[in-house]
């Protein structure tokens, strides 16, 4: 998926300060140049495996370095590590090489470079020729070296690639297709971002036929990752929820409230459609056990299937009160409520720890790390991949917010990405489709988010209540839809199709082709496009509960895309319901 544009992050990703470079071998007692590498420009791997070092410590020194990050982004990067010679293998080799960061390995004084690279790879110019070309072409060239024979003693950067896979692994040992894991910890050097630990766990499978590499590193550098090409997985981004809201406007008309029960009535509920609204909490006692509940049951039929003893996510002994945003739009759900209308089942899930969150979070956490780690179709999960799906959970809990008192919050992309994951496998498993609702806004987030080629889920997000052209300003996720037909932009527009109550806006005329949409967004004495969106969520996910069989999720968004921009009227794009059920 595409990506906002943001400010660079206050540590950047580039050349090495005077005082920070790395020192290549010199020539004739005159330093080389730094070495300026791929995405990751003057970053640095130093070889410095832990023997012994177990997951759990090396997961805490990434948690210690990356908080010397300025917005730092921890990801997992999948690579292939057979390298093999064929050209498919050969480009995804130089892919790596230049979106993985250098690792700096020492040089004895009767080390050669044809060693270091048996040494560090496991393979020499027998096994794999152009692969190891490859590699020799790149450290002499990143080191400025008059020759292959020609190295002295002192540091050197080469590829920060993991060891090379046994090439003839046992087919019938699963774990072979399980990556094995990789774990780098990061420091700030001047200007440069230097992994200083890099530590290769479950030596005991050296046949595995990938590994996953773990790293922190500025959100900027994410931009790059995309760039390269290589398969990536986002495990933590701190993110600032913005629930800010208006003062005043319009409320839903008796008249569309006739529409909604009307269609209602006319269709019979063919499934039962799931509409989760992601945000504060839980609104009453009753919306927390029902989603504990629900979720219990969501997470061990996934566990289950993927071999894996079942969890007991526990219901809190009391409740506290949320902070009301959460409240507010179950309030404005309920005027839906009122017409009688059945086929609509509403969860809320949180985002933040408060009101004892911390089970369901961790669970969630949880089980979307292994779906990243261990292949769909493989019912066996080594100890350490275990481990790692945890210490990861935990990485991302520690910047969760734990209890919310104004209107800006702490959370993490990730848990938004793990709620999508764990969805999208029950939804796929029960041929069922959803809409997520999100009532709040991320300035300037450059996320990078997991995408589905057969998504079941629709994203209905509130635009923002700062006053402003989401062309010109954009937030995510409202803006993503003049790019995702996946995403749809909510304003809060009046019958008039003028934005109210501080309302981000759009022009449709500019976008004809984009899934923006204005409705009411008023509750008493509260208003705001947070109120608007759930609203327009609710109203897809009950035409998902009439939908006839046949539609594949394709077709699905397609139709949900076709009826907003037939029944949207005016520049603001407000929602006619009549033409929206036609």
């Amino acid at each position: 998926m595409d990506t906002l544009e943001i400010q660079p992050a206050s540590v950047q990703v580039g050349r090495p300060s005077a005082r920070s470079r790395v020192r290549a071998p010199t020539r004739g007692g005159r330093p080389l140049r730094s070495i300026l590498v791929g995405a990751f420009l003057g970053a640095a791997l130093v070889n410095n495996p832990v023997r012994g070092l177990s997951v759990t410590s090396a997961y805490d020194s990434l948690q210690r370095s990356a908080r010397l990050i300025s917005d730092p982004v921890t990801v997992r990067v999948r690579i292939d590590t057979r390298y093999a010679d064929d050209s498919s293998s050969m480009d995804a080799l130089g892919r790596y090489i230049k979106a993985l960061p250098p690792l700096r390995i020492t040089v004895g004084p009767e080390d050669t470079l044809s060693g270091l690279i048996v040494r560090t790879y496991g393979f020499g110019p027998k096994d794999s020729p152009k692969a190891y070309s490859l590699i020799e072409r790149t450290i002499v060239d990143w080191n400025e070296l008059p020759s292959p024979s020609r190295i002295s003693a002192g540091t050197i950067l080469v590829p920060g690639l993991p060891r090379r896979a046994w090439t003839r692994p046992n087919p019938a040992k699963i774990l072979n297709a399980v990556p094995k894991l990789v774990i780098g910890s990061t420091k700030v050097v001047g200007e440069s971002i230097t992994l200083f630990e890099y530590n290769e766990f479950a030596a005991s499978r050296p046949a595995a036929q990938s590994a996953d590499v773990v790293f922190a590193l500025p959100r900027t550098g994410v931009k790059a990752l995309e760039d390269s090409n290589v398969g990536f997985a986002v495990l933590s981004a701190p993110l600032q929820i913005d629930l800010s809201q208006g003062t005043s406007a319009n409320v839903a008309s008796d008249d569309d409230l006739e529409v909604v029960q009307t269609f209602a009535k006319s269709r019979q509920a063919i499934r039962p459609a799931m509409l989760y609204v992601l945000d504060t909490g839980w609104p009453t006692r009753d919306d927390m056990r029902d989603a504990i509940e629900y979720m219990n049951t969501v997470i061990n039929d996934i566990r289950s299937a993927m071999g894996l003893p079942t969890v007991v996510i526990a219901v809190p002994s009391s409740f506290t009160d949320p902070y009301p945003h959460c409240s507010t739009i179950k309030r404005a759900l309920s005027a839906f409520a009122t017409v009688g209308v059945s086929g609509v089942d509403t969860v809320f899930l949180p985002l933040s720890r408060d009101q004892s969150a911390d089970g369901l979070i961790r669970e969630v956490l949880t089980l979307a790390n292994l779906f990243d780690a261990v292949p769909r179709a493989i019912i066996a999960h080594p100890s350490e991949v275990q481990t790692d799906a945890q210490k990861a959970s935990d990485l991302v809990m520690q910047g969760i917010q734990q209890t919310i008192t104004a209107e800006y919050f702490n959370t993490d992309q990730r848990l938004i990405d793990a709620y999508n994951m764990v969805l999208q496998n029950h939804a796929e498993r029960v041929s069922q489709y959803f809409v997520e609702n999100y009532s709040w806004v991320v300035k300037d987030s450059a996320l990078h988010v997991i995408s589905f080629s057969q998504p079941r889920g629709l994203f209905v997000c509130a635009s923002g209540n700062r006053r402003k052209d989401l062309h010109d300003d954009p937030v995510d996720f409202a803006s993503r839809a003049y790019r995702d037909h996946q995403y749809v932009a909510v304003a809060f527009g009046n019958s008039a199709g003028e934005p109210e109550c501080d309302s981000s806006f759009f022009n449709i005329t500019l976008h004809p082709d984009a899934a923006l949409v204005s409705y009411d967004g008023q509750i008493d004495d509260t208003c705001g496009s947070s109120f608007a969106a759930p609203r327009v969520a609710w109203l897809l996910a009950l035409i998902d509960s009439r939908r006839p069989a046949g539609f594949s999720p394709l077709e699905r968004i397609d139709d949900i895309n076709d009826r907003l921009r037939r029944a949207r009227k005016g520049p603001l794009g407000r929602l006619d319901l009549r033409s929206l059920f036609h």
